[in-house]
Formats: structure tokens, sequence, C-alpha cells
């Protein structure tokens, strides 16, 4: 090994062991988290910063590293990501230009290549907190740390109220039953981009218990989606089919194509046999000049018709990949949308589902005025976390003091305590 490298090395080695001995705590903590759409990354090759690649885990579970190529990190931690991507970089070849301008060349080894991640993706905080939405997640943040990011906990309801009279009951009426129609939409629509992603249209549809409002409006919507759904499925069958009979149509030019050079490669080959034999029999005065002259014209133009049978294979070639490129970039493009559109969806059907226990906390108390609830701080704060791993969504009641993960979606309400009223009037 080059000296001065290994001189770089031990320089880095004993920056990084100096680094762990303040971070160390926080660093375990992470080194734990499983990796998940969203996380910023950045790939580090030591001394060699032109090849660092910052990039961010796509919808698919997968990092683009450019040069080195795609790797999968969904669901995975920070250091089975980097083995992978060690033995990817094994052995590599990197250019590398000293300062007189020389050309060098190194060979990379695992101690070359490091993985960090940059940006976690965010920590979102709903309900009753007083500026709800993203929270920059760090390692170690907890429930408590996120809500006061978050304003602190402050029902939304109750932000702008000071007392309760008819006319605010019949505004509390009227917005649930908008919240109530709003999630059901969202919960139907939900139902459908599932549909679509596991290929089954006769999946259940949401049942008249999953929703607060009347079974017509309900089959309604499910109606309006399952048309959706049909339209949708017609023209991605109809794309499909073009693309994939443009496909068959250049794999069959390439095939006869194929065909065509092989029967040329082996009518040069017949041509220039001729054209050997000829100049033998010339040598020996046993055939004219003008008959090689005629076998050497024939022998070009067999050549030059080889050259243009090759140029036609290379283009068909290149339409054949082209193609199919087309066709995995439609799957993966529709595929990408539809997971968007869930994620998205899923969210709206939390946000309305929470609007909807809130309205109806205020609709179903027996209590006078807002005075009966006391302060803030005469109130419990529960804390749900609603978190996804491995591909299993999961529902997590936390403590104030509990640390959260990267794109855990917190779910904090105000409860009263035992003895206090139930709800509002």
């Amino acid at each position: 090994m080059n000296p001065l490298r290994a001189r770089f090395r031990a320089l880095v080695a004993g920056l990084v062991v100096a680094a762990v001995s303040t971070v160390g705590t926080i660093r375990e903590a992470a080194a734990e988290f499983l990796i998940g759409p969203g996380d910023e990354i950045k790939l580090s090759i030591m001394g060699l910063a032109a090849s660092d690649v910052e990039t961010v885990v796509g919808l698919d579970g997968t990092l683009d590293l450019v040069w080195l190529g795609r790797v999968h990190a969904a669901d995975r931690t920070l250091d089975e990501v980097l083995q992978d991507v060690r033995e990817m970089a094994r052995g590599r070849i990197i250019k590398r230009y000293n300062q007189d301008g020389e050309l060098g060349l190194i060979q990379l080894t695992d101690d070359d290549v490091f993985l960090e991640i940059l940006e976690y993706r965010p920590v979102v905080v709903s309900g009753d907190v007083a500026d709800p939405g993203e929270v920059v997640f760090r390692p170690g943040l907890t429930a408590r740390r996120a809500m006061a990011l978050a304003g602190g906990a402050r029902s939304s309801l109750l932000s702008d109220v000071q007392m309760t009279d008819p006319v605010q009951i019949v505004r509390w009426q009227n917005e649930y039953a908008r919240v109530a129609l709003d999630h059901a939409v969202s919960l139907v629509r939900l139902w459908r981009i599932g549909a679509e992603l596991d290929d089954n249209p006769e999946a259940p549809p949401p049942s008249q218990e999953q929703v607060a409002i009347s079974a017509d409006v309900l089959g309604d919507l499910i109606r309006e989606q399952t048309r959706i759904m049909e339209v949708k499925r017609q023209n991605e069958e109809g794309d499909r089919a073009f693309l994939a009979e443009g496909l068959e149509k250049a794999q069959a030019r390439l095939a006869i194509l194929q065909q065509q050079r092989e029967k040329q490669l082996e009518l040069l080959a017949s041509d220039e046999e001729e054209e050997e034999r000829t100049r033998d029999l010339l040598e020996k005065g046993l055939a004219p000049a003008t008959r090689l002259a005629d076998i050497r014209r024939t022998t070009v133009l067999s050549g030059t018709r080889l050259l243009e049978i090759e140029q036609l294979l290379a283009d068909a070639e290149l339409d054949v990949t082209r193609l199919q490129r087309e066709l995995n970039e439609y799957e993966e493009d529709r595929l990408a949308a539809l997971l968007t559109d869930r994620e998205t969806t899923y969210s709206e059907v939390l946000d309305t589902r929470l609007q909807m226990d809130l309205y109806a906390q205020n609709l179903s108390g027996t209590a006078g005025g807002l005075g009966e609830l006391g302060m803030a701080s005469d109130l419990h704060v529960s804390v749900l976390a609603l978190r996804r791993s491995k591909g299993e969504d999961s529902r997590v009641e936390l403590d104030l003091d509990s640390e959260l993960q990267p794109g855990d979606t917190l779910i904090v309400k105000l409860e009263q305590p035992r003895g206090h009223s139930a709800g509002l009037n």
C-alpha cells in the first residue's frame, strides 16, 4: 500500500475514534434505525471527494449510487447496507490526479467506503398541538420534544371557543358531518388504491361499520371508485399492449436481421474462398484476369451488404432495449404513483378520523362550559405513534419520554383525568 495513503487512513481512523467517544450514545441508537424511503444518505470514498454521492432512498426502497449501481436499503440498518455497498465497490479501480497532475489508479478496499445518513425522514406531529406538521428527526428525539417543536399540546377545536351555545353545537354538528364525509371518501379511495397495488379488484370495500355516513352515500362512493379503477385498468392494459406490441415487432425485426447477417456472413465467406481459388488459377495461367476482377467486385458487394446489415442490426437492438426500458419504466412509474397516492390518502384517513373523534368528543359531553376542563396542565396527554417497519403498519402507545423513530406519525390527544367531565357541550 502507498505509505502516504496508509498514513491518511490512520489519521481518518483516529478522527473517527475521537468522534465516537463524543457522540457514541447517539450513534449507537442511530445504527439500529431501519432505513426507509425519504432518508438522505451519503456515500463517501476516502480521499476522493469527487466520487462522493448524496442520494435519497426512493419509494421502491433502493438507493441510486450512480457510478456504483443500485442497492436495496429499505427496512435495513445502515451497517447492513454498508456491507452490500462495500462488496459492490471491492476491487473497483478509481482514477485520481495528484497535485502535479499525474494520474494514479487506486483499487478500492472495504476501508475506503463509508455511508452516513445526512437527513432522516421527518416525524409528523398531528392532533392536539398548536402547530401540527413535520418535525426534523434527530436520534434521541422524544415525544415530549416533538410536541414542544410543534408548539406544545393544545386542542385545535378548543383554541377559539369561549363558551358553549346552541349555535356552536350546530357548527360542530355540521363540521362533524363534513369531516365524516371526507373520511369516508379517503377511506374508499384508499381501498381502491390498495386493490390496484395488489391487482385484486375483488378486494372487499369498506363496510358500513367503518364510516359515519349513510349506506346509500357509501354505496355511491364505492361505485365511483370502482368505475375509476375499471377505467384505469382498461387504460393501463391498452398502454401495456401498445408497448408490448412495439417490443414484439422490434424483436421480430431483430431476429430477421440476425438471420440475414448469418446468411450474409456465409455468402461473404463463399465469395472470399472463390476469390482465393481464382487467384491460384490465375497464378497457374488457368484463369483470365477478368475473372478475378469480377469475383473481387462480388466480394466487395457482399462485404458492403454485411456492413449495412450490421448497422440495421445495431439500430434494431437499440430499439428493443429502448422499448423494453419504456415498458419497465411504465410499470415503475405506475407503482411509484400508487405508493405516493396511498401514503397521501392514508394521512388523509388518519387526519379526518382524528377530527371526527374531536368533534364527537365535544358533542357527546354533558358538562356545562370550558371552564370545567381547567388548564392544559390539568389534562392528560396521550401519544400514539403510527409506525411502518418491514412493510407492516403498527400503532404504538408512547410515554412522553419515549424515543421516536424516523417517519413516525404522532397523534397527540388531550384527555380529561377521571373526575372531570367527559367532553364539551
